[in-house]
């Protein structure tokens, strides 16, 4: 795309500043319309091309807080089954006009999340490790509109029914359905600040992604800086970091590539002012995961659930 890094407060996810000729903006125009603000944290849409032609949705486990968090720190069991029919009203995306100004609340129905080991989990999911800190769910077409008064009642989920959505270029329906980035890469990392300069909207930011030997490199100088971020081991299979700044409230959100495929889902960020990077779970490791789930059902299971899985 020709961006060059920026932070999040150069560039807003409304894609409403510098000229229109800027290629960050122009990046930023192809992806507005898919992430978005939850009850807590942010969430991205990953990709409608699966064989029911719902869209499966992405974020951070630890904005749910559920999963069998509790103050005794008991295990929470892996699950991949079809979708809960009952959904949560908990998303709020751009209208397919793409428009950040008035959001639409979206429903979002259980489906994926990994196993999570008991000494991790545990409010406030201070020791939750990349890999385990996200979770899949499916969304359909039903939408209302943005009024914290109001809290209607959603139906089941619904099939057959187009899912509005703003994807310009068609990325959510392509193949292959995320990306895998590179050392050296220029990445989009998208979320919803929830307080400081950047609130109340969503804002992009543009970093490299670091290789291996500079991400364990990072942790080190947090850790002697004494940021929380300097305790947790990089996991170079499940994770990557990206040069930037990131800020509370971001969590859940997507990182994408030059091609705008998801690459990655946000879930940390560090704090010294010296070493700023942002964690991201990496997506071939969610999809990775949710197949090793699917090779551990049953054959009636499995067949359940295939309609809702990304198609290759």
């Amino acid at each position: 795309m020709g961006c060059r890094a920026r932070p999040p407060a150069d560039l807003r996810l409304v894609a409403s500043t510098g000229p229109v000729d800027d290629p960050c903006r122009r990046w930023a125009e192809r992806l507005r319309g898919r992430v978005g603000r939850a009850a807590v944290g942010s969430f991205a849409v990953w990709t409608r091309r699966t064989a029911s032609a719902l869209p499966l949705v992405v974020g951070a486990m630890h904005t749910l807080g559920r999963g069998g968090a509790a103050p005794d720190r008991t295990a929470a069991v892996e699950r991949l089954a079809p979708p809960e029919e009952e959904g949560a009203l908990r998303l709020l995306l751009a209208p397919p006009s793409g428009t950040q100004t008035s959001m639409e609340r979206a429903v979002a129905f259980r489906f994926f999340h990994t196993a999570i080991p008991a000494n991790e989990n545990a409010h406030p999911f201070a020791s939750l490790r990349p890999r385990h800190d996200f979770f899949v769910d499916v969304t359909d077409a039903q939408r209302f509109a943005e009024d914290d008064a109001n809290e209607p009642l959603p139906s089941s989920l619904q099939h057959g029914v187009p899912v509005p959505l703003y994807d310009p270029d068609g990325l959510t329906s392509s193949t292959p359905t995320f990306g895998t980035p590179n050392a050296g890469d220029v990445l989009a990392y998208t979320g919803f600040p929830a307080s400081g300069p950047l609130a109340n909207g969503g804002a992009i930011g543009f970093g490299a992604m670091l290789s291996d030997a500079q991400a364990a490199q990072a942790i080190s100088l947090v850790s002697a800086a004494g940021d929380e971020e300097g305790s947790m081991a990089y996991d170079p299979e499940a994770e990557m970091l990206i040069a930037g700044e990131g800020f509370v409230g971001m969590s859940g959100g997507g990182v994408f590539d030059g091609s705008g495929r998801l690459a990655g889902v946000l879930v940390r960020a560090s704090s010294s002012p010296g070493v700023k990077f942002v964690r991201a779970v990496r997506l071939s490791f969610i999809a990775a995961s949710m197949g090793q789930a699917r090779a551990r059902l049953s054959a009636a299971r499995s067949e359940a659930v295939g309609p809702f899985l990304p198609i290759p």
